[in-house]
C-alpha cells in the first residue's frame, strides 16, 4: 500500500505540472473564453487524479459573486475553476506564490497574494480585489484562511466580509466534501473517490446586514453545504 500511494503521489505531481502548463499558455489570450477552457483543464485533472465529482445545484447567472467555500485539500485550486461560470479571480496566502510552476499560474491569471499576518498589506489586497468586481470577475476568497487540519469547519476571518459588504456584491457559499478524505493537510496519503461540491444561493449584502450577522449567515450555509 505505501508503494502504492509513493506512485499515485508522483502521478499526482506529473498530472499538476503537465496540466498547469496549458493554463500558463492560454492566460496569454485575454479573451472570456479561457474560462471555460480552464474549466475543462480542472475537470481533467480531476478525474485523472482518480476524483469523481459531484457537482450539486447550478451557479447562478449575475454576479459577480464572492464565491466563499470550506478549505481542505489542495485539490480545491482545480475544483474552483471546475465550477465558476465566467471570469474568475481569487485571494490567497502570499505563501503559494513561492510554488514553483502553481505560481505562474496565480500570477497569470491575476491572483491576489495576502498577507494574513499583516493587516495593513492585507487591507491593501482586498482593496485590490474590489477593483476586480468592479470589472466583472467572479473573486474566489477562502474565509478560513488556510486549510483545515481535521477536516472539520474553521473561524471565519473577517476580512472577505468587509469586502462584501464595501463592494455591495453578493456572496455565494459553496460546500465541498470528501476532498480532506482524499488528501489531507497533514498527510501524504492518497485516497481516491468521490468529491460532492454543493452549490448554495446568493447571500446579498444589504444595507441593514453587519460583518458580524453576514459571516453567521455564510458560516452556517457552507457548514451546512459541507
Amino acid at each position: 500500500m505505501i508503494v502504492v500511494n509513493y506512485i499515485r503521489l508522483i502521478f499526482a505531481g506529473f498530472v499538476f505540472t503537465l496540466f498547469s502548463l496549458p493554463m500558463i499558455v492560454l492566460s496569454f489570450i485575454k479573451k472570456d473564453w479561457i474560462y471555460p477552457i480552464s474549466s475543462t483543464v480542472g475537470k481533467t485533472v480531476l478525474k485523472l487524479l482518480g476524483i469523481n465529482l459531484s457537482i450539486e445545484g447550478t451557479f447562478p447567472k449575475g454576479g459577480p459573486y464572492i464565491i466563499m467555500f470550506n478549505h481542505t485539500s489542495f485539490i480545491d485550486a482545480f475544483i474552483f475553476p471546475a465550477i465558476v461560470k465566467g471570469k474568475y479571480t481569487g485571494v490567497t496566502a502570499k505563501e503559494n506564490f513561492k510554488i514553483p510552476v502553481f505560481s505562474l499560474i496565480l500570477k497569470r491569471y491575476n491572483i491576489i497574494p495576502i498577507d494574513r499576518q499583516n493587516i495593513k498589506t492585507a487591507i491593501g489586497s482586498l482593496k485590490e480585489a474590489e477593483k476586480y468586481l468592479e470589472k466583472g470577475f467572479h473573486l474566489g476568497l477562502l474565509p478560513e484562511g488556510s486549510r483545515s487540519d481535521n477536516g472539520a469547519l474553521k473561524p471565519f476571518k473577517k476580512g472577505g466580509f468587509h469586502l462584501a459588504l464595501q463592494s455591495k456584491k453578493s456572496i455565494l457559499p459553496i460546500g465541498i466534501k470528501g476532498a480532506f478524505e482524499y488528501k489531507s493537510k497533514l498527510t501524504c496519503k492518497l485516497q481516491p473517490g468521490k468529491v460532492i461540491v454543493k452549490i448554495g444561493e446568493p447571500l446579498p449584502s444589504t444595507e441593514n446586514e453587519t460583518i458580524e450577522s453576514l459571516l453567521e449567515k455564510t458560516y452556517k450555509t457552507i457548514s451546512h453545504l459541507s
